[in-house]
């Protein structure tokens, strides 16, 4: 018998060893296929590592570009959200506006540039862009002694327009039953109405032309007829009164709220009955 038949089985890995000293030297014996389960395992063990170090790059990267993602769709969605309020809220001020149409105020105007410049910029940014032209005309064309800016504005842009005036009636509970008549100024082009006074109180609406300074409105009347004889008399409640602007410039209403201590001169009032 060859002595290497005496052996038991074992590998030569460059030298001949057996099983311990292969051990010794950190080397696996291989089985009869050639194997080693030791290199398999570690070779997987690098194979998975590898693996997962993919994976997690990949999944790193996806990460990264869902974040990205998201970003910029927050991002757009920001923007288209400003760009939808600024076109709902209307444009700013055109820079340099008020230096430009301040510089050409009208010859002998009681409104000098310096005035002109401190009006525009304190008011000009609730101004919508309709109004600029109504603007630069009222600086150029009017010396603004007898009527402010904005009323000069006001007229200009509405010229002929269709406002609606609104009387309320409060504190009336006195005169429960009693017929009020609101008219406007009978020398201009006249309207009015009679209520009757209930639960203390009346309420009118009327559409109007805007007749002189439209910041103050047309002039009206009213009449309380306390002794019900269809007549207006010293016995009775009345006055002159103006509405007042609610300061929307597109679509203004006018508006009064009348009480009894309002209605003290009725001899002025029956002067102008319509």
């Amino acid at each position: 018998m060859r002595w290497t038949e005496l052996l038991p089985k074992m590998t030569v890995l460059g030298v001949l060893c057996a099983p311990a000293g292969c051990a010794d030297r950190d080397l696996a014996p291989i089985d009869e296929t050639g194997d080693t389960s030791e290199g398999s395992t570690g070779e997987n063990e690098e194979s998975s590592e590898g693996e997962n170090e993919e994976t997690e790059s990949e999944s790193e990267t996806g990460t990264e570009s869902e974040t990205e993602s998201e970003t910029e769709s927050e991002t757009e969605s920001e923007t288209e959200s400003e760009t939808e309020s600024e076109t709902e809220t209307g444009d700013p001020l055109p820079e340099e506006l008020c230096e430009e149409v301040c510089a050409t105020t009208a010859g002998d105007s009681c409104f000098p540039e310096q005035a002109c410049l401190d009006v525009c910029e304190s008011e000009g940014p609730s101004w919508p862009p309709e109004l600029y032209d109504a603007f630069e005309y009222c600086v150029a064309n009017d010396p603004l002694c007898f009527e402010t800016l904005s009323a000069c504005m006001f007229n200009e842009y509405h010229q002929g327009s269709l406002h609606t005036i609104r009387v309320e009636g409060i504190g009336f509970e006195d005169y429960e039953g009693a017929t009020i008549r609101v008219w406007h100024d009978p020398q201009l082009e006249p309207f009015g109405g009679d209520a009757t006074i209930l639960g203390g109180g009346f309420e009118f609406e009327f559409i109007d032309v805007i007749s002189g300074s439209a910041m103050a409105s047309s002039l009206l009347f009213a009449h309380v007829d306390v002794d019900d004889d269809g007549q207006c008399n010293p016995d009775d409640l009345g006055d002159a009164f103006h509405p007042q602007w609610n300061g929307d410039w597109l679509e203004p209403v006018f508006e009064a709220v009348l009480t009894p201590a309002d209605l003290d001169n009725i001899d002025f009032t029956c002067s102008f009955q319509p």
